[in-house]
């Protein structure tokens, strides 16, 4: 089962890159409670844009180290709203299963003289067996967006990581490159536990 996981994740992103996928994001958090226990998180995103449709595909892959998944997502934007489905397979402790995975985001402008964006964005996602499944709600200001330095500033709740404010910087130049850097707060009410968390995310 773990080389069939192995093998699905390559073959997403081989295919996604000879297909020419028009953006790459890749985020990567390290989640340190209270208790000095240290949780790297990554994940990697290719989206390849059908043009003039608004529709788009998403190979996605993303790792704890002991946990595994590889979904391909459908989907839809349609000016300030956007959303879609992923699924594809997880891995466990050495088994395979189903996952699924919906996602929603809203991005209005609301301060029109700076230009700032209020991205509100729902992810969850769903796997084989009882509690099985994550989610991460967030509500971010970037103040400035079309600037070379901009702010960002909100509250995050996700599964695993608690709720609470989030904070950071994004720089970006003029190819779309763009590096943020954030660091969270975040208290743990299911796992009665509060978590630092610096949050690094790059696209280009």
């Amino acid at each position: 089962m773990k080389k069939t996981m192995i093998t699905l994740i390559a073959m997403i992103m081989i295919g996604t890159i000879t297909t020419n996928a028009q953006s790459f994001w890749t985020e990567h958090d390290v989640r340190v409670s209270e208790h000095g226990v240290a949780t790297v998180y990554s994940q990697i995103q290719y989206t390849y844009t059908i043009k003039e449709t608004g529709f788009s595909l998403s190979p996605y892959v993303s790792t704890d180290y002991s946990w595994h998944e590889g979904l391909l997502f459908g989907n839809y934007q349609y000016e300030i709203f956007s959303g879609g489905v992923g699924a594809g397979l997880e891995l466990i402790n050495g088994k395979a299963g189903f996952r699924w995975s919906p996602w929603l985001r809203i991005a209005p402008e609301v301060d029109p003289y700076e230009g700032g964006i209020l991205e509100i964005l729902s992810q969850w996602e769903f796997g084989t067996g009882k509690g099985n499944y994550w989610y991460s709600n967030s509500l971010i200001y970037q103040a400035r967006p079309d600037e070379e330095i901009s702010g960002q500033f909100g509250f995050i709740h996700r599964r695993f990581y608690g709720v609470g404010p989030v904070g950071g910087i994004k720089w970006k130049n003029e190819k779309d490159f763009s590096i943020t850097l954030k660091l969270g707060l975040f208290r743990d009410f299911e796992f009665d536990t509060v978590n630092l968390t610096p949050i690094l995310t790059i696209t280009f």
